[in-house]
């Protein structure tokens, strides 16, 4: 009993450190999302759609990671965020998400497609060409948004930027019904660069609780806290993620409604 009472302490721990739950920041899904859109031929609203949409997984309760020991959630993270029991489980869902919006010719679909294919690179529990996905329970909890940060594994980042601008010019093509537009893999490895460069490095020790700091634990060595999004924004030319459309899904990914800024 009381080995399960210091385990939860130390996951509430972790998890109050973190702004959000479990992907990529708002610097990927939405604001590099929307830079390799406009990079790719796509129009503002086009852009603003999937990004709006990639970002809005994790906006919403019905979509969003979270490692809480439920059927709701665990299903969540396994359908939503590249989770999985082993990689053939994670590349099945992602094949699944991308004929989803393929044969609807849909861009929310489409944002909704590239966040886990984005998820898909920071949820890796071990790289290289035999890699496999973080569990559906508990994901990286014990890692605490180190995956979830560029700078932590930066070319990793960028073979996943690459992967997403190579999905769009495929989208295009086959659901637009437009010629694609290529965008050069140093053209991606730049974007990537920019987004990196605007993560504070942290040193010392991190207060969990800032509002009331009554625990402290060390700081990841080197460390980097979330990235600055004025400065994201600025540097790709592109709208701050508050700008985006408001969807509202279904747990399956249906839009129920929708806000615009």
């Amino acid at each position: 009993m009381v080995a399960r009472v210091w385990i939860g302490i130390a996951l509430t721990m972790v998890l109050a450190c973190s702004s959000r739950a479990w992907s990529y920041e708002a610097d990927v899904h939405f604001s590099l999302t929307y830079a390799l859109c406009k990079a790719s031929g796509y129009h503002d609203s086009e852009a603003l759609a999937v990004a709006s949409a990639d970002e809005g997984m994790d906006l919403n309760a019905s979509t969003r990671a979270w490692p809480v020991a439920s059927w709701s959630f665990m299903r969540k993270n396994r359908l939503w965020h590249a989770f999985g029991r082993n990689r053939s489980v994670v590349l099945k869902r992602r094949d699944e998400l991308w004929e989803r919006a393929v044969s609807a010719h849909d861009l929310v679909k489409l944002g909704q497609f590239l966040h886990f294919e984005q998820d898909m690179y920071s949820h890796r529990r071990k790289l290289g060409t035999d890699w496999q996905p973080y569990g559906e329970l508990l994901g990286h909890v014990l890692q605490g948004n180190a995956p979830d940060r560029i700078p932590y594994h930066v070319e990793l980042a960028k073979e996943m930027a690459r992967e997403t601008a190579s999905y769009l010019c495929r989208f295009e093509a086959a659901a637009l019904n437009r010629p694609p537009v290529a965008v050069s893999a140093s053209d991606v490895d730049h974007l990537v660069d920019l987004l990196a460069a605007a993560y504070p490095r942290i040193t010392g020790r991190i207060v969990v609780n800032s509002k009331r700091p009554t625990a402290t634990m060390p700081a990841a060595s080197p460390g980097w806290g979330p990235a600055d999004i004025d400065q994201v924004s600025a540097s790709l030319n592109v709208p701050p993620p508050s700008t985006c459309t408001k969807y509202r899904f279904s747990a399956d990914g249906d839009v129920i409604s929708s806000t615009s800024p």
